[in-house]
């Protein structure tokens, strides 16, 4: 696959997040390494932690694009993607 144009939705949230080049290559990086879908935007590498001392792992990993429930977010997403 090109590099260039490999991994679109995550591409297009970095822009929109005005994420560094650093960060956007670091994302990229393991989006190839996990082989992870094309349509993924973002990792998240923590678990959610509560005041009550609980956490939610549930949310790690890779989120698609399918995720997003912002209206707004969906709409700049498929805009910069050219959709």
């Amino acid at each position: 696959m090109n590099k260039t144009k490999d991994y679109i939705y995550l591409r297009a949230w970095c822009q929109i997040m005005g994420s560094h080049d650093y960060y956007l290559q670091s994302q990229l990086n393991q989006a190839r390494k996990d082989c992870a879908p094309d349509d993924v935007v973002y990792y998240n590498s923590k678990s959610l932690y509560y005041g009550d001392g609980t956490h939610n792992s549930s949310k790690m990993g890779w989120h698609r694009f399918s995720d997003v429930t912002n209206v707004d977010t969906r709409f700049r997403i498929k805009r910069l993607i050219g959709n």
